[in-house]
């Protein structure tokens, strides 16, 4: 194997370890997102139906 094949090889494992990591990165903010925003879409509901029933409120 030449010194060409040699850099070309390394060259690449980096590039491929480096794309991993950073779909790795994306696949866990994507993630992190999903799970914030059904937290949120789950707490505006109880507000919704809490709302609702003006009666229940003191006063």
């Amino acid at each position: 194997m030449c010194e060409d094949d040699v850099r070309s090889e390394r060259v690449a494992k980096i590039v491929i370890t480096t794309l991993g990591g950073f779909l790795i990165a994306l696949g866990v903010a994507a993630a992190t997102g999903l799970v914030f925003l059904l937290a949120l879409a789950h707490s505006n509901r109880d507000v919704a139906v809490d709302m609702s029933f003006p009666a229940d409120f003191p006063g």
